[in-house]
């Protein structure tokens, strides 16, 4: 598992962490009308990232009909949150550590869900994802262009991506529906391009020298294959 979305209703406190209000419409749902609005800091999550550390996304939101019901939402990639980057695998044995890790992170911005209740919800948005070391086998390049014919899915948006803007480059093939996408992708390229975690850094400094192993094994072509379900 890398990233999930998770939604509790939660009467929305009077908190620095919340004091950053955006127009729903601002966020270019195409389902929201009106006026409703969600609140974050944006800010606090800029400085803490600064500093080196993963931070989740994290607000409150509005109930579409009845403005005065509040939902409090957490989004984060979770091999980020517990090791800071997500090339380690997680470990199903590791769902205790994984309710613990987000309810440490809710209750650091004043908000307090516990490990039950998290075990307990649904998520709204799950994403799983797979790192492949394919150096002894061919390019991520020349994986992704034998990858891009093969769309699984009828009446699904088909497209490559070229990461030309980024210093390091990378290419990603992208199959879409409205619930569903999954993506091929070059993992390395990717950590060396938005490095943004201390761990991250360490990372990318091992990839560009050659040097960065998987389970003992040289990993200079990392594959990452993930599919993000919606809904």
């Amino acid at each position: 598992m890398d990233t999930i979305r998770l939604k509790f209703l939660y009467q929305k406190p009077n908190s620095v962490y919340f004091n950053h209000a955006i127009q729903q419409k601002e966020l270019r749902l195409n389902f929201i009308a009106g006026s409703r609005f969600v609140w974050t800091n944006n800010d606090w999550r800029k400085q803490q990232q600064a500093l080196g550390l993963y931070m989740p996304k994290y607000w409150f939101e509005q109930n579409f009909k009845y403005p005065e019901i509040t939902y409090f939402c957490f989004e984060a990639s979770i091999p980020k949150l517990l090791n800071k980057e997500n090339i380690t695998a997680l470990k199903d044995c590791q769902l205790e550590e994984v309710a613990k890790a987000i309810s440490d992170f809710c209750k650091k911005v004043g908000i307090f869900i516990f490990t039950e209740q998290i075990k307990d919800t649904v998520p709204t948005l799950v994403a799983i994802g797979e790192n492949i070391n394919i150096t002894n086998f061919c390019s991520c390049n020349n994986a992704i262009g034998a990858l891009k014919p093969f769309d699984y899915k009828t009446h699904s948006d088909h497209r490559t991506v070229e990461f030309s803007d980024h210093k390091h480059g990378g290419k990603e093939a992208i199959f879409s529906q409205t619930n569903e996408t999954t993506k091929a992708y070059d993992k390395s390229k990717e950590i060396l391009n938005r490095a943004e975690t201390t761990k991250e850094k360490e990372i990318a400094e091992l990839i560009k020298a050659g040097r960065y192993q998987i389970d003992g094994k040289l990993a200079t072509e990392i594959l990452r294959i993930e599919i993000t379900a919606k809904t």
